[in-house]
């Protein structure tokens, strides 16, 4: 959240696996975000610092209830969590590690890539999306069909060219 170096290289090593989750600077982050979410008052509260609750567009408090939902799932490994971390934003380091997560062995780290994409309507990557409709998880199939259902119903609509005397 503070978009310090450190911490993001610490969430890139998670998810390449050079670093352990439970490596002191993580369990560290780790607790101090699980004890702001322990009360309803100081989830509320997290939440709105986060912004969720005053972005006025439809969908988005859905969309940060699949990804609690998916964090919350007791299977969710730290390397998907490091994932949805980094890639809160663009950068390069978010681009090579989602390229990657689509044909990750571990079914949360494809699941996790393929929220990124719907959430953040990413249409470059649909492709990769569609592939997982496949999957052998159920949780990874299901995910990537809403994602292609999202990514179809958002496509902005092209209107053709009108030519005079043309009926369209």
């Amino acid at each position: 959240m503070l978009k310090a170096p450190e911490g993001r290289d610490a969430l890139e090593a998670v998810f390449e696996g050079d670093m352990k989750a439970t490596s002191n600077f993580m369990k560290k982050e780790m607790l101090n975000s699980l004890r702001r979410l322990k009360t309803p008052k100081s989830a509320f509260l997290f939440t709105v610092q986060h912004g969720i609750g005053f972005v006025p567009l439809p969908g988005v408090g859905a969309g940060y209830g699949a990804m609690m939902g998916m964090m919350g799932n007791a299977e969710f490994s730290a390397r998907a969590t490091a994932l949805l971390l980094v890639c809160r934003e663009k950068n390069k380091a978010c681009d090579a590690m989602l390229a990657a997560s689509f044909a990750d062995e571990d079914w949360s780290v494809r699941a996790a890539g393929v929220y990124l994409v719907a959430s953040k309507n990413m249409r470059a990557w649909q492709p990769q999306v569609e592939s997982l409709l496949a999957d052998k998880k159920d949780k990874v199939r299901l995910r990537a069909a809403a994602a292609v259902v999202r990514l179809d119903a958002t496509k902005p609509v092209s209107r053709g060219v009108v030519k005079k005397g043309m009926v369209t």
